[in-house]
């Protein structure tokens, strides 16, 4: 997959550039990142309820902070996934 830095470069710096980036990284990953930890998020969630939808959207998010940083933008703290 294209970095964010890379895709800015061709389309340029847009809110619909880093939202369609966003999303194609949901779409991609989604399925595979909640398969793959649904044992522990199945753990969480029998011990913390919704604990567990913020440790899949940690899971989701995170790389995805850092890719937002990477390009220069600044992520606020509604979108950092250690909260």
């Amino acid at each position: 997959m294209t970095t964010l830095a890379e895709t800015f470069s061709r389309q340029g710096i847009t809110l619909e550039t880093v939202t369609a980036y966003v999303q194609h990284s949901i779409d991609g990953h989604g399925q595979e990142i909640w398969q793959q930890h649904l044992t522990e998020i199945e753990q969480r969630y029998q011990h913390a309820g919704n604990q567990a939808y913020v440790l899949y959207s940690q899971m989701l998010f995170r790389p995805l902070e850092g890719e937002l940083q990477a390009a220069g933008l600044e992520t606020s703290r509604e979108l950092r996934a250690d909260q």
